[in-house]
């Protein structure tokens, strides 16, 4: 973006003035960086204060959960999925699972 604002001033031959460069802010502003940014904004201070849940609960159990789901060993899939609900619920609580959804949820939005 930068660079095409540069390019767009030096096109109308103009100087770079502050005036001139205003136009990376207006197209910085228009663009999907500063509307990510914005929507994203609550993101980094959930990740960092749950972080060991995203970062490793989350993934070993989702891993662990494809690959039983995944394996043929003649165990019925509702077995499976019991299992796998229980090792979310031993690993985390219904209420840290059900806190964790509702906090992605809204700072996701």
């Amino acid at each position: 973006v930068a660079a095409e604002a540069i390019i767009k001033v030096k096109s109308r031959n103009g100087p770079m003035t502050k005036a001139n460069l205003a136009l990376y802010k207006t197209m910085l502003d228009d663009s999907f960086v500063i509307k990510d940014l914005k929507k994203y904004k609550d993101m980094p201070a959930l990740l960092h204060t749950n972080s060991s849940n995203f970062f490793d609960s989350y993934p070993r159990l989702m891993s662990h959960a494809a690959q039983t789901f995944m394996r043929v060993d003649g165990t019925p899939k509702i077995e499976k999925e019991k299992n796998t609900t229980a090792a979310f619920i031993n690993a985390r609580s219904r209420w840290g699972l059900v806190s964790d959804a509702v906090r992605l949820a809204l700072a996701w939005r």
